[in-house]
């Protein structure tokens, strides 16, 4: 995360008190059930050094304004990764970076978070970072 205002509110909203260890991807695609599956926005995680597996994982989703609904997908991994508390996804997406397909990441309901703007500007000033709930 490249804006220090931004890193900084993410700390916050998050109640950590550093995310330099994490490593980002985007645009991962996650599997929900059988062949459906969403795109997660934003990946910040973080792997077990002996095993190498992913640990840590804070999902991030932006959306361009308050009004901007999930999609019919995310909002029901939202609900499942909610009622489990920790829920291990598989990865679609092929070899993307540093995460690759079918590796496993491990979602919590205390690290889903959206950004929202405000729908008529662009900066991170007018922007709301909370938890998905």
């Amino acid at each position: 995360i490249k804006d220090k205002r931004l890193y900084q509110r993410l700390k916050k909203a998050l109640g950590k008190s550093d995310l330099d260890g994490y490593e980002l991807e985007a645009e991962v695609q996650l599997f929900i059930e059988g062949d459906r599956y969403m795109v997660a926005d934003i990946l910040l995680f973080k792997r077990d050094e002996t095993t190498q597996k992913i640990s840590d994982v804070i999902l991030i989703e932006n959306k361009l304004s308050s009004s901007t609904r999930f999609t019919s997908n995310q909002a029901e991994m939202f609900r499942r990764v909610q009622k489990a508390e920790r829920l291990e996804v598989k990865v679609r997406s092929r070899n993307r970076g540093a995460i690759t397909q079918d590796e496993i990441i491990p979602l919590s309901r205390t690290q889903l978070v959206e950004i929202r703007g405000d729908g008529k500007t662009t900066g991170i000033s007018n922007i709301t970072i909370n938890r998905i709930k």
